[in-house]
């Protein structure tokens, strides 16, 4: 064909339309938190164990990872108009209902807590914890009971893709004297991680679901069944 030719065929060519630029799915709105009606246990004494480790991802929060499809944006922050921790979208991290209670009742018993964690994004993580008001009136946050040596978030090297290395940190950094395994209770979906820390000698709770208080309390009758001299009462502490 020749040039002229050519210029003829695009001119009848039909018209281009717009160019379709596909949005992003819009985030919903967070609506507001409904309150726990499940009361913080009391657990004055009772046989108590030196420090609770957590799990994040399945067992505090309902997320199998905040990296994970669709991904968290940071910052998060505590909204008050909602009672959530919500990120830079306005996305909700949808915490379990009854994890405040559970945490308040360690913190009022004076056991220690820690996290133990393969969640890829640590300093997210931290956000999250930090953000998390447990009792607005002393402006009390769940990061506030979790010291940055008892927060074990790593997945490399020794600490994946068991916890044993996690549970060890934390056994040699609790404050004070290093504790014994028989003083240390877990909280874990997994199944291999709870038999992990059962075969160093601590107790554990698989949480499928997510940590209640319902757990918590048949992680200490657990423990209460631990041979003398590898638990504590709340009256000696």
């Amino acid at each position: 064909l020749g040039l002229r030719a050519l210029v003829a065929s695009a001119s009848d060519a039909p018209p281009r339309g717009p160019r379709l630029i596909c949005p992003r799915p819009a985030v919903a709105a967070a609506t507001p938190a409904t309150p726990s009606t499940t009361p913080t246990p009391d657990l004055d004494g009772m046989d108590l164990p030196r420090v609770v480790v957590l799990d994040l991802d399945a067992t505090c929060w309902d997320h199998f990872g905040l990296d994970h499809k669709p991904v968290f944006r940071p910052p998060f922050q505590w909204s008050e108009e909602v009672g959530k921790v919500l990120d830079a979208t306005g996305r909700e991290v949808k915490v379990f209902a009854e994890l405040r209670q559970v945490l308040l009742a360690l913190n009022q018993a004076g056991v220690a807590i820690a996290v133990a964690s393969h969640d890829g994004k640590p300093t997210w993580c931290r956000q999250v914890m930090d953000a998390f008001v447990l009792d607005a009136d002393v402006s009390l946050t769940w990061g506030d009971l979790v010291s940055e040596e008892l927060t074990c978030i790593k997945c490399s090297g020794a600490f994946w893709p068991g916890k044993t290395a996690h549970f060890k940190h934390i056994q040699a950094n609790l404050p004070g004297d290093p504790c014994e395994f028989g003083e240390m209770l877990v909280f874990d979906d997994s199944k291999a991680i709870c038999k992990q820390a059962t075969a160093l000698g601590a107790k554990a709770v698989r949480c499928v679901g997510g940590l209640n208080v319902a757990r918590l309390m048949e992680g200490l009758s657990y423990f209460n069944q631990a041979p003398q001299g590898t638990k504590r009462k709340l009256d000696e502490a």
